[in-house]
């Protein structure tokens, strides 16, 4: 047999090759998708994972595996989204009240450069 033709170097190749793919799929399955080989659980990564948590973005490359840390995200959500928006709504208002501020003056210096905006503030 002449494995460089293609049709053989496929038959010999597939059976490997779907052997590693499906010991692949029940590591990650079983043990969970890691991206680095490093400490999953790092002060940088922790962090990431909160903030993904609070933020609902969900990026989902880091997961608690044991039930115990599932719930306690659950619960760390359960107070931390709420607290999230209201600080996303009141940094909101602080953006609008200071473009509304910055808006007003730059009228009221334009006016009173032609001299029409004697009564400006």
């Amino acid at each position: 047999m002449h494995v460089l033709h293609e049709l053989n170097w496929t038959k010999l190749v597939y059976e490997p090759l779907h052997k590693f793919e499906t010991q692949i799929i029940s590591t990650k399955n079983i043990q969970g998708y890691d991206s680095k080989n490093t400490e999953q659980w790092s002060l940088t990564g922790a962090l990431l994972y909160s903030v993904t948590v609070i933020t609902t973005i969900g990026y989902g490359n880091l997961a608690p595996k044991t039930p115990e840390g599932k719930i306690v995200t659950m619960v760390y959500a359960l107070f931390g989204v709420p607290l999230m928006l209201l600080c996303i709504s009141n940094l909101g208002s602080l953006l609008a009240g200071t473009f509304q501020f910055a808006y007003s003056h730059s009228c009221c210096f334009s006016k009173r450069k032609s001299g029409k905006g004697k009564y400006c503030i």
